[in-house]
């Protein structure tokens, strides 16, 4: 008996027969009553159940009671004597003591495993520690070139778009350069075509001070080569009995066309009547005219009178197409025919020309199929002058003396 155990001397038997509960008696002096039993093992803890029998209660309870664990075994340790005449609950504590024992070993190493167990978590701690600096170095790292990379790409951008911004500027500066040189170089031909074809508002109003004047005064500034044609104009221009306040209107058309050597833009539409006009219009200077003597048609004389084989013929207004109106006097052989319309095509002659001469083969080069495109003209506006033959000609029968153009345009 341990001097230093104060444990109160119980005595433990079993509650019923077969029963591995566990009743603790003192001396019978005090009520019966369920304590732990003495520790088993160092540090062990567990559950058992016991039987707390009272006086009031004549059944037991089953209670479970946890054990304290204790880090250590005492040295002074209290001893309670089992006293079972079956050894049942001897037995039944180790058994429970080697049971948890193993559990014990299992789950809750003691100090010597888990000084071990210890180490090893160190050890992985140190190896989980070592990891994690290993990735944030590789984070460092990654983020470092990302923002050298952003860096060197910015830079780049800059002296990209800085040389791309450069390099357009020299280039507008050429293009600039390039079209000024272009406008310097462009020819007559091209720079009065280029001002033709942004002339038509400009053509309108000059044709609706034409048709609406009163007097030649009215509009004599606005035609071409105006000095050479006053006096001609002031003896036969009559007005159009047009309205004041008339203008061309918006269904009118304006096209740009050339003969040999002029340009010249065509405004057609048709006047408050209803009836159809058209007028010639070219550049003198830079300003914009009305081609008179082309937008009339004038001749130097009526289809009437050259029908009869009279007439002025210095300058005459045809439309000109090939014909085969032959005669002894002018057989085909020798001669090539061509009628001559009046611009109102009202009235009909015919113009021959020797064959192979030079007047020959400028007329008859118009109705030759082009090279590029195969079209063929059945027409075209000439000026002519006109002469007799001999006297075996018919009265409308003429020789064509000279081409002065193949358009109605002034000289």
């Amino acid at each position: 008996m341990d001097p230093d155990d104060h444990t109160p001397n119980y005595q433990a038997s079993p509650a019923h027969p077969g029963d591995d509960s566990v009743v603790l008696n003192q001396a019978s002096k005090m009520p019966q009553i369920a304590i732990p039993p003495r520790r088993l093992g160092y540090g062990i803890s567990t559950k058992i159940k016991l039987n707390r029998v009272s006086a009031l209660e004549p059944e037991s309870v089953n209670r479970e009671i946890p054990l304290p664990v204790t880090s250590a075994p005492s040295s002074k340790r209290s001893r309670v004597n089992e006293i079972s005449p079956q050894g049942s609950f001897e037995q039944q504590m180790q058994k429970t003591h080697h049971d948890v024992y193993k559990k014990r070993l299992k789950w809750e190493p003691d100090q010597l495993h888990g000084r071990r167990r210890r180490g090893i978590r160190g050890e992985k701690t140190i190896s989980s520690h070592a990891n994690n600096t290993h990735v944030t170095r590789n984070w460092i790292i990654c983020a470092g070139a990302l923002v050298i990379a952003i860096v060197v790409g910015a830079i780049s951008l800059s002296v990209f778009s800085k040389d791309e911004s450069e390099i357009a500027k020299v280039s507008i500066y050429k293009e600039i350069k390039q079209e000024v040189a272009q406008k310097k170089s462009m020819s007559k031909r091209e720079q009065l075509l280029s001002e033709l074809f942004d002339g038509e508002d400009q053509a309108k109003k000059i044709f609706a001070k034409y048709a609406t004047s009163r007097s030649v005064d009215d509009f004599i500034d606005t035609i071409y080569l105006s000095d050479k044609n006053r006096n001609l104009i002031s003896k036969i221009w009559e007005p159009m009995d047009v309205e004041p306040g008339w203008e061309p209107n918006k269904f009118c058309t304006w096209t740009v066309d050339e003969d040999a050597d002029a340009q010249f833009g065509i405004l057609s539409g048709m006047l408050a009547d209803l009836s159809g006009f058209t007028a010639i219009f070219r550049k003198e200077g830079d300003s914009m005219k009305m081609d008179w003597r082309a937008t009339t048609a004038h001749s130097s004389a009526d289809y009437s009178a050259l029908m009869k084989g009279e007439g002025d013929t210095k300058e005459i207004r045809a439309i000109l197409s090939p014909d085969d109106f032959y005669t002894f006097t002018l057989p085909e052989g020798v001669y090539r025919c061509y009628k001559l319309s009046s611009p109102d095509r009202m009235a009909n002659i015919w113009a021959y020309t020797k064959l192979k001469s030079v007047i020959d083969q400028k007329l008859i080069s118009q109705f030759t199929p082009g090279q590029l495109i195969g079209e063929v003209s059945s027409e075209i506006p000439v000026v002519l002058v006109l002469a007799r033959g001999s006297a075996e000609f018919l009265p409308n029968q003429w020789i064509i003396s000279k081409v002065v153009r193949l358009s109605w345009l002034d000289e």
